[in-house]
Parts: structure tokens; sequence; C-alpha cells
């Protein structure tokens, strides 16, 4: 799974930093914007480069950590969107069923990864991150929602060690980088102030 993200980060990288049209790498000064003869000795594009005004960075794209709430926000038929937006709503009320009072999913059945022979208590933090954001997406967030609550506050929780420090997994040979992935994905999607830090750790 890991050499999966890996690949997929490195495949994004180069898109966005791919060469212009036509296969031509531009150089540094002309990514700067300053224009470098095409016979220019080093010392000149150095100082094209140094002369060249400052370039802006254009501002991220805004993110999208919500279902669609209309069908025309997706490429999807009315019919099909409606069908969607049901079993969404079947989903969310099978997990409100089976949420445990700690406000974890799967407390008591640690599972294993593909590559585990040992399963790991600390898949239940994973998974309740899973679910957790499957509320914040539908707009049921902790803020909102009480089974959002009680997950956030058990994440919160477990995944911090005896000490306050960050332990996604305590378990010798865990889960702990698909653990921590799993959270980050869910905390942002509440994207409450509070979990800022444990967001950037």
């Amino acid at each position: 799974m890991l050499t999966l993200v890996t690949f997929a980060c490195i495949a994004t990288a180069l898109t966005l930093v791919g060469s212009p049209p036509g296969g031509d790498t531009p150089t540094q000064a002309e990514a700067a914007g300053a224009s470098v003869p095409q016979h220019a000795t080093p010392a000149a594009g150095e100082a094209a480069l140094r002369s060249a005004p400052a370039k802006v960075p254009a501002p991220p794209l805004p993110v999208t950590s919500r279902i669609a709430e209309r069908a025309d926000q997706v490429p999807c038929s009315p019919e099909r969107f409606a069908q969607a937006r049901e079993a969404i709503a079947k989903g969310l009320a099978y997990l409100r069923s089976v949420q445990s009072p700690t406000g974890a999913w799967m407390l008591r059945e640690p599972a294993a990864g593909t590559d585990q022979r040992i399963p790991s208590p600390a898949t239940a933090t994973a998974v309740t991150a899973l679910c957790l954001k499957a509320f914040a997406q539908a707009g049921a967030g902790p803020a909102s929602d009480p089974i959002a609550r009680r997950a956030v506050e058990f994440i919160r929780v477990r995944m911090r060690g005896p000490e306050g420090k960050l332990e996604p997994d305590p378990s010798p040979n865990g889960v702990g980088n698909y653990v921590a992935s799993a959270v980050v994905s869910a905390l942002a999607a509440c994207d409450q102030p509070e979990d800022a830090l444990l967001i950037q750790e």
C-alpha cells in the first residue's frame, strides 16, 4: 500500500511540474519570467534571473470535503443521484445503530492488514475515523451530531499514548501509518480548530 501511495504522490508531483506543451523544459530564469536569449552565457542567464520580477504563486484550488447536495454538482443523472443519496442515508443509519457507547466502531474486533500475522486493536481507531469522515462529509459533523461527537472524542484519546505523545498504534508491527492517515482524513473533513495540532503532528 505504501508503495502505491508513494507512486501516486510522485505522479501527482510530476503532473504539476511537468514540461510545457512542446516538450521543452523551461530554465529557472524562464520560469521566473525573465527573457533569456537562446545563446546567452550562464552569467547572462543568472543576471536575467536576478532582474526578473518575482511571481506570486497562484492560490490553491478550493477543497471540497462534502457529499454533493444536488445532481448538477456531479456527472450523474438525477435518478442515479437520488439512488446514491438513498444508499448513503441507509449506510449512515446502519452506522448509527452499531456504534459502541464509547464512540467507536469495531472496538472489540481486532483486524490484521494484508501483510500482518497478528491483528492490531488500533484498527478500531482507523475504522472509527472512516465512519466519522462519512458523517462529516454528509453534513453531520461533531458540532451538530452526537454520533460524530462521540467518535471524534474516542479518536482524540486513542491517538495519544500514556505520556500524551502521538501514538497511533502502540502494538509491535502495527498499522500506525494506516491509522494516522485515516484519522487525519477524518479530522480534516470535520474541520474543527481544536484538532489542528493533532493533524499537524
